[in-house]
């Protein structure tokens, strides 16, 4: 059947009746008739007619009745005309409730039977055509919803990568935001040194993929799989809607959207681990080059502590012998020897405040160590 030709059954006990009504419809539908009630219903098996013009008492069943199960085998569809004697109106509410569309008195002029086939007709294309734009607006809707969600899980994963310290939670935000598309995911973040890979092993086949087609371009297809790479950031789809063209268009145009928001993201965290790791090592050269000052110094110091000492010693040993000489009495070499050992416990404790500086040195430098590798910490958690 085509628009142009719709399909017409005519039910009638009368072989007269329906070869007249044929030869009046032939050239405005397809026509195909039967004398019962049961005949009709498995034409309808076979056949969906767009018009039935049915008697309203049948030999082997009511018009009425007829018309119900006609009804529910085309799913509503398919205008039904009662042919019959006038009927009352309580005949024809009753007709209505059946599922009739319109009723046709005998005798009928040609023209009536004319008049009604073609106004059911253009009813028939009306319906079809308001079905048509029914359904395209509600794809257009359903379309324009399921975009939108997915526009809004694109803004939120954005939004939420800005705020990444490191791979880790950058690939959960991706991971999280590609499932939400129904896709099963690799990825790879990678730097000038190594590569990282989440959602799948390091020494897995996905794996593997992802890095042997690294330098195939910017996608990647095979099968079901796709790999979309970037600078920093490659990501492998295992299910790819290959049997839904317009959609798998859709999925490659989001995994170009996604991929570069994550690739900048990586990017950032690869920049800010670099001035950490150089920050690191200037801490750590800094520090080793106080610690060689220090023991530089305490060598130094250790040095000047012995000579004093030395001094010292040869100092109280002259100061014997020069009293000695000079015939001090008992009373004048005690006095003055008690003043000798009160300059010698004085040197003696300055020996021990170089001592002290010495500890406090050490204690400084470890402090400030500390205090940068902190620092160092926390920039690097900002």
């Amino acid at each position: 059947m085509t628009s142009d030709h719709p399909i017409l059954l005519i039910i009638d006990s009368d072989a007269l009746n329906r070869e007249i009504m044929e030869g009046m419809l032939e050239d405005e539908v397809r026509v195909l008739s039967a004398n019962s009630g049961e005949q009709a219903l498995d034409i309808i098996d076979h056949h969906e007619p767009d018009i039935i013009i049915t008697e309203s008492k049948l030999s082997d069943i009511n018009g009425f009745d007829l018309c119900k199960q006609i009804k529910a085998k085309l799913n509503a569809d398919g205008a039904v005309i009662f042919l019959s004697e006038p009927l009352t109106f309580e005949e024809k509410m009753e007709g209505y409730e059946a599922g009739g569309d319109d009723f046709l008195d005998k005798p009928f002029q040609p023209e009536e039977l004319l008049t009604k086939v073609r106004l059911n007709i253009e009813v028939k294309k009306l319906n079809k055509r308001l079905k048509n734009q029914a359904d395209m607006a509600m794809k257009t809707t359903m379309t324009a919803m399921k975009q939108s969600s997915e526009m809004g899980t694109l803004l939120r994963f954005m939004e939420k990568a800005a705020n990444c310290e490191n791979y880790a939670s950058l690939a959960q935000q991706l991971i999280a935001a590609l499932t939400e598309f129904g896709l099963e995911c690799c990825i790879q973040f990678r730097d000038t040194r190594e590569a990282q890979h989440f959602n799948c092993d390091e020494d897995s086949a996905d794996a593997s993929l992802l890095c042997m087609c690294l330098e195939k371009g910017r996608f990647v297809d095979i099968g079901v799989n796709s790999i979309v790479n970037a600078s920093f950031t490659s990501i492998l789809v295992n299910n790819m809607p290959i049997t839904n063209k317009e959609r798998y268009g859709e999925i490659k145009d989001m995994l170009a959207i996604v991929s570069n928001a994550a690739d900048s993201r990586v990017e950032a965290i690869n920049r800010l681990n670099q001035l950490a790791n150089k920050k690191q090592l200037t801490v750590d050269e800094a520090v080793s080059q106080s610690h060689l000052e220090i023991q530089e110094i305490k060598r130094s110091l250790s040095s000047h502590s012995s000579k004093i000492h030395d001094i010292m010693d040869i100092l109280h040993s002259n100061m014997n012998t020069t009293c000695i000489k000079l015939g001090l009495t008992d009373y004048q070499e005690t006095d003055f020897m008690d003043m000798v050992d009160q300059s010698m416990d004085a040197l003696e404790k300055t020996c021990k405040n170089i001592t002290s500086i010495d500890n406090r040195f050490t204690s400084v430098v470890d402090k400030l160590a500390s205090f940068l590798n902190n620092t160092t910490a926390q920039d690097q958690q900002e």
